[in-house]
């Protein structure tokens, strides 16, 4: 049984490809819409990527999440050395990071749509906060918690 142990991983996932085989087959989930063939899913994955379709929209993603990844980091890490550093600073800021901090990304949405529309600049502003929030707030309790006797 040592011998299987990496395909462990491939069981379920083979089960589960096997179960919505039989659900497609015979039509236990209404409306192929919901729940397409993985046959088809398949071949439409292969004619995406022989089009180049595919890989179009997977760097138009990638470079959405690097915009707003970097830039939510970056502003970030500014923010929480500002706040690390200077009591003021922490002071003033401390209030609304800590407000804000905990607002999933989804909270946001509605809001965001109104301020900015839907287009490249929702997805990569929701990206931003994501990355915003936890990188400023860990970046001034990171410098906070510098013993400063030392240094």
């Amino acid at each position: 049984m040592e011998r299987f142990k990496h395909l462990r991983g491939i069981i379920p996932l083979a089960i589960l490809i096997i179960l919505w085989g039989i659900v497609t087959r015979f039509n236990l989930i209404p409306g192929r819409f919901f729940l397409p063939p993985f046959t088809f899913v398949l071949q439409e994955f292969f004619h995406m990527t022989i089009s180049g379709v595919l890989l179009n929209h997977l760097l138009r993603s990638l470079i959405r999440v690097l915009v707003g990844f970097l830039a939510g980091s970056a502003l970030g890490i500014v923010v929480g050395i500002m706040m690390g550093c200077s009591k003021i600073m922490d002071d003033m800021l401390n209030l609304i990071i800590s407000f804000l901090y905990p607002i999933p990304a989804i909270g946001w949405l509605p809001l965001l749509i109104l301020w900015i529309g839907i287009g490249e600049a929702l997805p990569i502003t929701i990206i931003f906060i994501c990355s915003f929030f936890p990188v400023a707030y860990t970046t001034a309790t990171g410098i906070k918690s510098v013993d400063k006797k030392t240094h």
